[in-house]
């Protein structure tokens, strides 16, 4: 099978398709990033991030029903592209993109799971913190070099932050400075530095337990 009969390339900003169109094919990234993307409450939502060696738009083939997200060129970007016709010739030719494709599926469905976990929690304040721990966790899962032991920059603005969680601009703003006041991040241009990841998350949990009884 010739590769280069299914590369595209699509230029920054290019949307690669729109959530709720039908899907006949999906891609696998060899060069730049796509963001993958979701309106929810009127608000776009980020939903990841992918880069070189990442499949995405599979889930429409496997499951025959319509785009679940929307993808976006983050940068320029090169692709192979698939179609319902060739998959199975592919997997069989290319068994590396079968072991490729299992593994963003348990990934995804872990992730599906987690960002759930941040949109059920009914506080805010809550909702924020869980989403800025949710980034850091997946931060140390990709780079074994950040500990949370140590502050953790998280290259996301309050605007970011406020689409993971379900959240205006504003709304997010008022409790990304009142944690600031509170020393448990710090803003800085570009970055949200988590200063301690651990009392973070204790402080998510006392948060879960008091609603879970009633207090909150």
């Amino acid at each position: 099978m010739n590769q280069s009969n299914y590369v595209k390339e699509f230029q920054q900003n290019t949307i690669i398709f729109c959530e709720h169109e039908p899907g006949n094919t999906f891609y696998l990234i060899k060069k730049g990033k796509v963001k993958i993307s979701k309106i929810s409450e009127k608000y776009e939502k980020t939903l990841d991030i992918l880069s070189e060696g990442s499949i995405f738009g599979e889930m429409s083939i496997i499951e025959q029903a319509p785009r679940s997200a929307t993808a976006i060129a983050e940068t320029d970007v090169t692709v192979m592209e698939f179609t319902k016709e060739n998959f199975k010739e592919i997997l069989t030719s290319h068994p590396e993109l079968l072991v490729n494709l299992v593994r963003i599926l348990s990934y995804r469905t872990f992730e599906a799971k987690r960002r759930l976990s941040v949109l059920m929690i009914k506080d805010n304040e809550g909702k924020v913190i869980d989403a800025l721990l949710m980034i850091a966790e997946n931060m140390m899962r990709k780079n074994q070099e950040i500990s949370d032991e140590r502050p953790i920059a998280i290259a996301s603005s309050i605007a970011d932050i406020g689409h993971w969680c379900g959240l205006n601009e504003q709304a997010t703003k008022v409790i990304v400075f009142n944690l600031e006041k509170a020393g448990k991040i710090e803003l800085k241009p570009g970055a949200i530095t988590i200063k301690n990841f651990q009392d973070l998350k204790r402080t998510i949990e006392r948060k879960k337990k008091m609603a879970k009884a009633g207090l909150e």
